[in-house]
């Protein structure tokens, strides 16, 4: 068990000293939750993500958590 984290699903951390916490795949910081994830795509779509990178000028998670959304009929948050 991360001794940073209660069993009251309250996070017990000086966030003050500590700008990031990693737990059961997430990374918890002082503003933000981010889920960590490994995919391998395949080429066709690799290119085609590369391509809306360059003319977009958006980083590749943004693009990608994107088009999740809407795939998956997400509100924005």
């Amino acid at each position: 068990m991360n001794e940073d984290y209660t069993s009251q699903d309250k996070w017990n951390v000086d966030w003050s000293k500590k700008q990031r916490i990693q737990h059961k795949g997430y990374n918890f910081g002082k503003l933000t939750t981010k889920r960590k994830t490994s995919i391998s795509l395949d080429p066709d779509v690799g290119s085609h993500l590369d391509k809306l990178k360059e003319e977009k000028g958006l980083f590749l998670g943004s693009i990608i958590n994107q088009s999740l959304r809407n795939y998956f009929q997400l509100e924005v948050r």
